[in-house]
């Protein structure tokens, strides 16, 4: 007979954050303190590991003492009525010079602290991360944990990797269902997580066309229907 066939997947849609953060050191250097743990909740600004100072605490330690110095300088030109001008302007430069150096240490030590960019839960479930401890030695840019912004909640339909949609691309339309709301959307990215030996998960977060969507976050279930592909006016046997 001649019909319409089609293909369409169904399934709960959920706000979620399907990105993580990796977050990592600024700095090569010696852990001092860790207060990494996986699943543990931290708060803005929280540290989660120290390293050791002592290296820039001692250059630190002789920029304070050239900065003072200059600073006797001018103040004993200043304290001469008869001093040049050119004296008084070069010692002022200087004063400036080494007060730009010693803020710029003091900056630095910044970078042996890594802090919790956000409220949020520490995930530490990578090989790396676990041999991580106090007294390691670390380089910049390696990785301590990851975290997920809660405030880059994207809806998403989230599959098991043995579960995962066959032929769904990115730009397809779905058709999202929450008690007496309908609103379109289409799917804007495909984010794969590898859970290990827990799980692995496909992520296939959706971008409702409304930017001012009615769907919430409340309790009540989002039904999303990803609508694969129609063909009209075909042989069905």
């Amino acid at each position: 007979k001649i019909g319409t066939i089609n293909k369409k997947y169904h399934h709960e849609a959920l706000y979620d954050n399907p990105y993580t953060e990796t977050i990592s050191f600024k700095a090569d250097g010696v852990i001092l303190s860790i207060n990494a743990e996986d699943g543990k909740k931290v708060k803005k600004g929280d540290i989660l590991a120290r390293l050791n100072t002592d290296k820039i605490d001692k250059k630190i330690e002789e920029q304070k003492l050239r900065l003072d110095s200059v600073k006797k300088t001018l103040s004993k030109i200043k304290s001469n009525k008869n001093a040049d001008k050119n004296e008084l302007a070069s010692a002022e430069y200087d004063v400036k010079i080494e007060q730009n150096a010693y803020d710029s240490l003091q900056s630095e030590l910044e970078n042996y602290i890594v802090r919790a960019p956000y409220k949020g839960e520490i995930n530490v479930n990578f090989e790396e991360g676990k041999q991580i401890k106090k007294g390691s030695q670390v380089m910049s840019g390696q990785a301590l944990c990851t975290m997920k912004d809660p405030n880059n909640q994207k809806l998403c339909i989230m599959i098991y990797d043995d579960e995962k949609f066959e032929d769904v691309s990115f730009g397809m339309n779905v058709t999202l269902t929450q008690g007496d709301i309908t609103e379109k959307g289409k799917i804007t990215d495909i984010v794969f997580k590898n859970g290990g030996e827990n799980y692995s998960a496909y992520y296939y977060v959706i971008t409702p066309e409304n930017k001012k969507t009615k769907l919430s976050h409340s309790d009540d279930v989002i039904n999303a229907t990803i609508d694969v592909y129609s063909k009209e006016n075909v042989v069905i046997v």
